[in-house]
């Protein structure tokens, strides 16, 4: 499924700017995915302690920050801020 939509992410994309949010739409299902796949085919049960939720913790909110700063910058420059923004929010949630 994460390659069908990976490929018809680079399609649309290829088809005009118009199409450009429905390319970041296909790619957004391709990442969940592929995310998807990942998690259901873990062999061994994860244990997760504390140190490693504070690590997690603060990379996530590092990357929320970055990705909100290129948002903002990309707001500015063209109309597609907002909806890069939301698609490398996901990306780094998952």
């Amino acid at each position: 499924m994460g390659l069908a939509f990976s490929t018809a992410g680079d399609v649309v994309l290829d088809l005009g700017e118009q199409f450009f949010v429905f390319g970041l739409l296909a790619f957004l299902f391709a990442h969940i995915s592929y995310n998807t796949l990942f998690v259901r085919s873990r062999r061994r049960k994860v244990t997760i302690g504390a140190r490693r939720v504070v690590a997690v913790s603060l990379v996530v909110a590092y990357l929320q920050r970055v990705t909100l700063s290129v948002d903002r910058v990309w707001a500015e420059k063209s109309n597609f801020g907002t909806p890069v923004g939301f698609q490398m929010r996901i990306a780094v949630d998952h």
